[in-house]
């Protein structure tokens, strides 16, 4: 039927179609692009509304754990400083024994160390021996001049025969250990 009109009207007929069918692709167009508007929309607000309550979960985490950790700081402070004060009292046997033997003058040597754990409350008794009785007032001047020393009294140098004939004379010192040496 179609094909016995005439040529205008199939033309007319095939506008009228696509016309239809263009007024179908714009309405479905826009209903399209009015749902993806109102989508979006609604996912900017949602998101929104999550980062707010994001930020605020992360602001009271924060604000808890700087108290906490403002606390635990405190204790560590705390801690530190009795550590420091017990550290302050105590000395090492390394740091006493080097400086006597950065003390001893030539041909003199030690004999006997008491060391114990109660060093810094009684005095601590040192045994040399020399070669001859003219380096002790040397070693007496180079142990007064350590910082660690104070009070530090000697005996007079002794002659013995019962140790080695290299070493003969005996020199017996005590001192007092500086606990507030840097």
């Amino acid at each position: 039927m179609i094909n016995l009109l005439p040529k205008t009207e199939k033309n007319e007929i095939h506008a009228a179609r696509t016309n239809i069918v263009l007024f179908n692709y714009i309405i479905f167009l826009v209903i399209a692009i009015v749902f993806l508007v109102i989508t979006c929309v609604s996912l900017y607000f949602l998101l929104n509304d999550v980062k707010k309550s994001a930020e605020t979960q992360a602001n009271d985490r924060i604000s808890n754990s700087q108290g906490s950790k403002g606390n635990q700081i405190g204790t560590v402070g705390e801690t530190i400083a009795s550590a420091q004060t017990i550290l302050n009292r105590q000395i090492n046997y390394s740091d006493v024994i080097t400086s006597i033997g950065s003390a001893l003058p030539y041909g003199v040597i030690v004999d006997k160390i008491s060391l114990s754990e109660n060093l810094l409350n009684e005095q601590l008794e040192v045994e040399f021996w020399a070669k001859s009785a003219r380096v002790a007032p040397e070693l007496i001047a180079n142990l007064q001049k350590i910082t660690i020393f104070f009070g530090i009294e000697s005996q007079q140098p002794i002659l013995s025969t019962g140790n080695s004939p290299d070493y003969p004379v005996l020199i017996t010192c005590k001192m007092m250990i500086n606990r507030n040496n840097p």
